[in-house]
């Protein structure tokens, strides 16, 4: 093909994806100028000109525009600039225009002449001194091959193609000054939009109960997605953005919610996906909180802790039951059973009255780890079960506590009993001034830090450990 010979010829290789201009022989890769506003708002014309501090006088530009937040890809011309003392005139005849293409923005459109019917239009444009001339053509697509056959009569004498910079600025392009002002100039659009999916766990989530959605689905052909956008509720704004694919929403209605999915991949253009979710109504409220651990969640072999379930009521509920799963040979000790009758071999909570709207009720018991346990992570799970009206929901909340034999320094010195030498891992997590002197008579003596397996404070450790002190820093936060 002709198309490809002259890419190979002049530019050695066919980029992988984006976007391509030639001139004859003069091949070269560009990409759009990015900006938060459309097109149109971004030429910002007024006054018979362009005001976006791009235009330069006796200089033609065009280039491909992206606003970021429709994923609307533009053709951009600007004919000139405000305050040149001279004025000028131009022709464009336009070939392949996509189907979809239309007026956006007419530079003066009371004194220009353009006709429109895709594939083919063209422009006449005369402008006085001291003002622009131009054009914004939206509908363009992704995949496209626009000619540009120029007849610049007077007032011009460079025709150049701004690229962006593939940062969200469209104040500072980079500029590539084409060959011939008499030569046709063809813009190739070869991007693949990237294809936008994403899945939902739970399958019939209820109210008040986090959802995980799972964009790893989406992908890109050509290119990588580099952000995700999330509208949960219909109405076509989009509440989040991550940079990665998969989020956690919960739901505070029960009619059905619209939610729209949105990827925007590296060139920047967009894939939307769209699914309604039914969201169940619940009665019940229920959350796990974990105290008594270390930083990071740690504990160590024979050490205990603190578990409270939470459980609120909406509506009337007969027949509520909880049913916790701890780790497999740890010992399960209860607090306090909030009126509830206890089954200590299954961990199981059974109400034997009704609950009642605004009603709510703490269970609390503790966990202590076995002797004998090896170093892991561990999960507790547990749910909630009920009669009238019948229903199942998953315990939310804390629930991974891992098992360490040793700890960090600086954690075993904030739970070192100076009194005792020994550690307790009730204490807080913030060096005293007891436990800084405590940590310095190891420096001296070089003795090794009790629950470290034998580790001894070195002067950068030392150091770190007074900063902690001096600045209350808890030691599972980083300094700053």
């Amino acid at each position: 093909m002709e198309f490809i010979a002259a890419i190979i010829q002049g530019a050695g290789a066919l980029p992988e994806a984006g976007y391509l201009l030639r001139q004859g022989r003069f091949v070269r890769e560009i990409l759009p100028l990015v900006g938060a506003i459309p097109a149109a708002a971004f030429y910002n014309y007024a006054d018979y000109q362009a005001n976006n501090g791009l235009a330069v006088p006796d200089h033609s530009l065009i280039f491909l525009y992206r606003d970021m937040e429709s994923g609307e890809l533009s053709l951009v011309i600007i004919h000139d600039a405000p305050g040149d003392e001279t004025d000028g005139s131009a022709s464009f005849l336009f070939s392949g225009l996509p189907l979809g293409t239309r007026v956006a923005l007419m530079d003066d459109p009371d004194g220009d002449r353009f006709s429109l019917d895709p594939p083919e239009g063209e422009a006449h444009w005369y402008w006085t001194a001291a003002h622009t001339d131009g054009l914004i053509l939206d509908g363009l697509g992704e995949t496209f091959e626009i000619t540009i056959k120029p007849n610049f009569l007077w007032g011009i004498t460079a025709w150049d193609v701004l690229t962006g910079t593939g940062v969200e600025d469209p104040h500072r392009p980079n500029s590539i000054p084409l060959p011939s002002l008499t030569e046709p100039l063809t813009i190739i659009g070869r991007n693949s939009p990237p294809r936008a999916y994403f899945s939902f766990s739970p399958l019939m989530p209820y109210l008040h109960e986090p959802v995980t959605f799972d964009a790893r689905g989406s992908s890109d052909l050509d290119g990588r997605i580099i952000s995700y956008d999330w509208d949960f509720d219909g109405d076509g704004i989009f509440e989040r953005r991550t940079e990665v694919p998969v989020t956690v929403h919960s739901f505070d209605e029960t009619n059905p919610h619209l939610v729209t999915l949105r990827v925007r991949d590296d060139l920047g253009a967009v894939g939307v996906f769209s699914r309604e979710i039914e969201i169940q109504e619940t009665l019940v409220h229920v959350r796990r909180e974990i105290s008594g651990l270390l930083p990071d969640h740690e504990i160590l072999p024979g050490g205990a802790f603190r578990v409270t379930v939470r459980i609120e009521a909406y509506g009337s509920i007969l027949g509520l039951g909880l049913d916790e799963d701890p780790p497999e040979g740890w010992a399960v000790r209860p607090i306090d059973n909030a009126g509830a009758q206890f089954k200590p071999l299954s961990v199981q909570w059974v109400f034997i009255e009704g609950i009642y709207p605004g009603e709510k009720k703490r269970i609390t018991y503790e966990l202590r780890v076995p002797e004998e346990a090896e170093p892991g992570s561990f999960t507790l799970r547990g749910r909630v079960i009920t009669t009238l009206p019948p229903g199942e929901l998953p315990v939310q909340g804390d629930s991974e506590v891992k098992v360490v034999r040793f700890l960090s320094i600086k954690v075993a010195i904030s739970k070192i009993d100076v009194e005792t030498g020994e550690l307790n891992p009730s204490l807080p997590n913030i060096i005293s001034f007891q436990q800084i002197q405590f940590a310095v008579a190891l420096w001296l003596e070089d003795r090794p830090v009790p629950g470290t397996n034998g580790k001894r404070i070195d002067l950068r450790t030392m150091l770190e450990l007074i900063t902690y002190w001096l600045t209350d820093t808890p030691v599972d936060q980083p300094l700053h």
